[in-house]
């Protein structure tokens, strides 16, 4: 009878170990939400500054879709990433780090566009009293 600590040929080889143990590479979070964030805040910025000058008889309309742009769309696209990286986060080869700085920059990009709301939304009310 041998103890543990002994090193006996019990068959057991350092080549019968895998390498890869069934994956190849670490599953990254999606980047396309962040994309997506920050072009939906061009956008309306873009709206925002050169709505006036381009849509000149359409504004309340163009405030209304800059509106529906900013706020509600970009946190839609956070909360998409925020389901993706919960979702992966039981998987063993996530790279959580890199989730929680996309999830981290997702949050800021929404933060930028609550900031970018509040003007909207008064041309938006302004345009509701004319």
């Amino acid at each position: 009878m041998t103890s543990w600590g002994d090193s006996t040929n019990s068959g057991w080889d350092v080549s019968d170990v895998p390498t890869d143990y069934g994956y190849s590479e670490v599953k990254k979070p999606p980047r396309w939400p962040l994309f997506a964030q920050a072009f939906l805040i061009f956008l309306s910025a873009f709206l925002y500054l050169a709505g006036p000058y381009i849509f000149v008889s359409q504004r309340l309309a163009i405030s209304v879709i800059g509106y529906l742009l900013t706020p509600f769309l970009v946190v839609f696209f956070l909360a998409i990433l925020r389901t993706k990286d919960l979702r992966n986060r039981s998987l063993p080869w996530y790279d959580r780090g890199l989730g929680k700085v996309y999830i981290a920059w997702s949050r800021r990009l929404c933060l930028i566009s609550f900031l970018i709301a509040i003007p909207i939304l008064w041309t938006l009310a302004v345009e509701i009293v004319n």
